[in-house]
Order: C-alpha cells, then structure tokens, then sequence
C-alpha cells in the first residue's frame, strides 16, 4: 500500500530527505527525519511549479 498526501489523498514520492505529493495542484512535501516521515501538513512545504516538475517524473 502506497504511502499518500495527508492534504489530497494523492500518492507520495520518496524524494530524500523528503516525500513529495504526485498531484500538481497539491505539490506538498514532507520532511523525513531520521527515517520517519512527519506528514504534519502545517509542516508540509509546498513546491513552486518548477521545483515540483524536478522532482516528479512526467506522467
């Protein structure tokens, strides 16, 4: 079972040091620390458009 978005319910991809939401309109990221995802979403960051593109790989 795929681990999701707390915010969308999209799928997240592990992107070391973090895990970042599939969804383009979401764009959250989640930190890792020490292993542990925090999917705490006021503690989420959300991408710009660009940096979010890097990260995902096109559909």
């Amino acid at each position: 079972m795929p681990i999701v978005c707390p915010d969308c319910r999209s799928e997240l991809l592990r992107n070391e040091p973090r895990l970042v939401c599939l969804n383009p309109t979401c764009r959250r990221a989640y930190v890792i620390d020490d292993g542990i995802p925090r999917l705490i979403i006021s503690e989420s960051a959300i991408l710009d458009e660009p940096e979010w593109r890097q990260l995902v790989p096109p559909a």
